[in-house]
């Protein structure tokens, strides 16, 4: 079919083919394709027709179901109506058809309709019927096919291909098939009619043929007319040409052009955009109060990976305990209304308010700041990346759009609650082989929510997974039980300020648009701008010894504050209180009494500072550093003897064995960081001091983790700052790329049809099972087969194909054709470039163990039948055996 292909592609404008090329951008990847035929084999790889597939609403998906029941290597458009129970020129089925022909899935050809090879064995048993009666009468006899006519009354041929034409010719007829069926014991009757609907297979033990079993006399008599074909021990199916006859002339296959109309409400625009802005700064707020919490107490990593429930409810614990209580009277005296006082009617968190009540709410934002790069994994634990610092400086809007970015490539539904794999809740930060599923249902849901006219919005999430089942049918079986995903889905997006009042928000619809041509005022980043308020820099000081900040307070502000206070509340209105130990961490990390004063005072609503304050910092800044603490193990150092005099008879220091070396020298029997801590707690002020008698200044141990990335994608993805979602490099520009291809159509078509990509039936792979790999960024997911969604027939499979050998090549391009045979050209062309350059390139892999994965390598050089390459999954250098690549693709 490719040849095919690029003839009728060279055929398009310059305008309809850059909307392919929009829509298939994984076959334009680098390198880019030079001609129309180059890009004809990569539309049809098995992987770039996966990818496409997936993404195909419901009644795209029954075309392609439907084409592929009636055989090919093409059906013409009136033979594919009438199966649709449709007319050639109905406006539904040519909308649908153009939908497939954007994606270079389904094309004309003159009065017949075309399709990617891929797809004539994209399900193992399409709308439910077996093969074309010609391929599963293709290994019967001469002498077989003779019996079979004569039992039917059918002339018998003088050649097999006379006779196997009159069969074909009279299964064709359905009132003939249905009145030889008729005739038929009532047994058979029955049986034959439940596999037309049910099939197209049976089995039983009527059906063997070896070892002593005798096929049963009802059974027998559907063998001997060919109605049931033997396909292996105890087993038979029924042509397709027969169950279409047996279910009747008034059968039509599905077809459901429109989707299902959830129920609406109102959504005022306005409303709408200050539910955004409310809810969105509180999860930035939130996630903010998350990393700082793992900054200071890291988390603990379970063994067996992630963070379990212990540790995500003692985090919602902290994290509740921060976000209420006396951030509303903070907020009461700054004469500002905390953002989190009213109920949401849309998810657990309150209008503008931190979600921050439970344990699956945490695990959201633990599963965000991961996608987005700011948390990693360091011995055991969870920690802030680099990435955080960087991130903690920006404004609330900076901080937003990596989120966002995260949130739409998340490879899990953390509101989901339940381990799919195991009853009892999900741990955070781990892989569940649903995830790449569920992040391509959060963009379908996205785009659902776009479609909504303006002013409207979706009275109940509840009631979108009979939509998403419409809207993406070969996506549903990977997400196992899809309604409660939906739901969760919906509720991340109405946390994040995406979704609120069940309509699309502008910082959803810049999310959906992100990474397309728009002009500035429309990026995610300009909307976050203008419906995020900017931090705040300045502070409330006031006299009970307490700072409101009324809003999000700014990196710097933060800093100050965090230094010389204890945080007691954050949200709508961050709250910090002075005491005589915060003041003096501040003055133990080199800070002075009046140096510290300025620094406030320049943070100052009004530039001053209420009284106690002062005199908590003049008091605290005098009595600091009256103690020395030097390390001999240890002595305590004063000017003043009578203070060394009265701490010595301090009850409380009796465990330091405190003796009077000299007027103003004490010795302690402990170390000097034990004694530090011991008259600290006794209400002094010591500082330390070094063997040359200098002060040490005393700051804060920053641990930081590594960004790793998430398995399937690369660093940039998992960094999460990049311009688009996964760290996606700018696509090729359609138009100026489907202009050059134009440029090269008399030249470039193919001649022949690329290999693997012929229409037929499937090829057996190793194991004698075709099967279909789910090509995504992750390896497990790669693993799983596609089944259809109800009405979409069982099993879509792909074929892999024979492998064979030849003699030792030279050429990069000689080894992978004759190491990876099962291969098309564009796929060997492909992994050769990146033999030969060093390159990238994304590979479908099975192990000895028959497991398939989906790798990024870096092929270095191929010995024999191996390439050593270094591997982005397993982030070292790998052997890789050519014969087991299944599928190559760019990276």
């Amino acid at each position: 079919m490719a040849s095919k292909l690029s003839a009728w592609l060279g055929t398009l404008t310059a305008e309809r083919l850059a909307e392919v090329l929009s829509r298939r951008s994984d076959a334009t990847a680098s390198p880019v394709p030079r001609t129309v035929g180059e890009l004809a084999e990569r539309l049809q790889s098995r992987e770039s027709v996966t990818i496409v597939l997936q993404a195909l609403p419901l009644p795209a998906a029954q075309v392609i179901e439907a084409l592929q029941a009636l055989g090919g290597p093409s059906v013409s458009r009136e033979r594919l109506a009438a199966t649709l129970g449709r007319t050639a020129d109905d406006p539904d089925l040519g909308a649908t058809l153009d939908v497939l022909a954007l994606r270079a899935l389904v094309w004309p050809d003159r009065d017949d309709l075309c399709m990617a090879g891929p797809l004539w064995s994209a399900f193992r048993h399409p709308l439910r019927l077996g093969p074309p009666m010609e391929r599963l009468y293709a290994t019967r006899t001469p002498t077989e096919l003779g019996r079979f006519a004569t039992t039917l009354g059918l002339p018998a041929g003088r050649s097999r291909k006379r006779t196997l034409d009159e069969l074909v010719r009279w299964a064709g007829d359905g009132e003939r098939v249905r009145a030889t069926v008729d005739r038929a014991p009532k047994s058979i009757r029955t049986l034959l009619h439940q596999v037309a609907w049910e099939g197209p297979g049976v089995i039983g033990p009527g059906l063997g043929h070896g070892y002593g079993y005798r096929p049963d006399p009802a059974v027998s008599w559907a063998l001997d007319r060919g109605l049931l074909v033997p396909d292996g021990w105890q087993g038979a199916v029924m042509p397709g040409e027969i169950g279409a006859a047996l279910r009747g002339p008034d059968w039509r296959a599905p077809f459901t052009p429109y989707p299902p109309q959830p129920p609406l409400s109102p959504a005022p625009p306005a409303a709408v955009a200050q539910e955004a802005a409310a809810t969105a700064g509180a999860a930035v707020a939130t996630v903010t109060m998350l990393l700082d919490t793992c900054a200071d107490t890291p988390v603990t990593l379970l063994k067996a990976g992630g963070v379990g429930v212990r540790e995500l409810r003692r985090l919602a614990r902290v994290l509740a305990g921060t976000a209420g209580g006396p951030a509303a009277a903070g907020a009461t005296a700054a004469g500002r209304r905390p953002r989190g006082s009213t109920a949401s009617r849309n998810g657990p968190a309150g209008r503008g308010g931190p979600a921050t009540g439970d344990e699956a709410t945490v695990r959201l934002w633990l599963e965000l700041a991961a996608n987005a790069g700011l948390l990693g994994t360091d011995a055991g634990v969870v920690l802030p990346t680099e990435a955080y610092d960087e991130w903690c400086a920006t404004e609330p809007a900076q901080r937003l759009v990596p989120l966002l970015r995260a949130w739409l490539s998340l490879p899990a539904a953390p509101l989901a609650g339940q381990d799919p794999e195991a009853d009892q809740p999900a741990a955070a930060l781990t892989y569940h082989m649903s995830g790449e599923a569920v992040a391509d249902l959060r963009r379908e849901l996205l785009r659902a929510a776009a479609d909504l006219p303006e002013g409207q919005g979706f009275a109940d999430g509840a009631s979108l997974a009979e939509l998403m089942a419409w809207r993406c049918p070969l996506l549903q079986p990977a997400l196992g039980e899809a309604a409660p995903l939906v739901s969760a889905t919906w509720q991340e997006a109405t946390l994040l300020g995406v979704v609120a009042h069940g309509a699309l928000t502008p910082l959803g619809r810049a999310l959906v648009m992100d990474g397309a041509p728009a002009d500035g005022s429309r990026s995610l980043a300009a909307v976050a701008t203008r419906l995020l308020p900017a931090a705040v820099p300045s502070a409330l000081f006031q006299a009970d010894l307490t700072a409101v900040v009324p809003g999000t307070p700014a990196a710097a502000l933060s800093a100050l504050l965090d230094s010389a206070a204890d945080r007691e509340s954050r949200g709508g209105a961050a709250i910090w209180r002075f005491s005589p130990g915060s003041v003096r961490r501040a003055l133990d990390a080199g800070q002075s009494g009046p140096g510290l004063l300025d620094a406030l005072r320049a943070v100052a609503n009004g530039a001053a500072l209420p009284q106690p304050l002062e005199y908590l910092v003049l008091d605290v800044a005098r009595r600091h550093g009256q103690l020395r603490v030097r390390s001999v193990t240890c002595v305590v150092l004063a000017d003043d003897p009578a203070l060394l005099t009265e701490i010595a008879a301090v009850r409380s220091l009796a465990q330091l064995r405190l003796a009077l070396l000299a007027p103003t020298v004490l010795g302690s029997g402990k170390p000097a960081k034990e004694t530090l801590a011991a008259l600290r707690a006794a209400g002094y002020a010591p500082v330390t001091e070094s063997a040359t008698g200098g002060v040490v200044v005393e700051r804060a141990a920053r641990r930081r983790a590594a960004v790793r990335p998430r398995r399937g994608r690369g660093a940039a993805a998992a960094a999460g700052l990049a311009a688009r979602p996964g760290g996606q490099q700018p696509a090729t520009d359609p138009g100026r790329l489907a202009r050059a291809l134009l440029a090269t159509a008399p030249t470039g078509a193919r001649t022949g049809d690329a290999p693997g990509t012929s229409a037929g039936p499937a090829r057996p792979g190793r194991r004698g099972q075709p099967h279909l790999h789910l090509v995504r960024d992750d390896p497990a997911a790669a693993s799983a087969l596609v089944a259809a969604a109800p009405k979409l027939g069982k099993d879509p499979v792909f074929p892999l194909v024979r492998h064979s050998s030849g003699p030792v090549p030279d050429s990069p391009a000689d080894l992978v054709a004759t190491g990876a045979p099962q291969l098309n050209r564009a796929e060997q062309r492909l992994l050769a470039e990146a033999l030969e350059h060093a390159g990238p390139v994304k590979i479908v892999y099975t192990n000895a163990q028959g497991g398939s994965s989906v790798r990024v390598i870096e092929p270095l050089h191929v010995s024999g039948h191996l390439i050593e390459a270094w591997c982005h999954l397993r982030d070292e250098e790998r052997m890789f055996a050519l014969d087991r690549i299944e599928a190559v693709g760019p990276a």
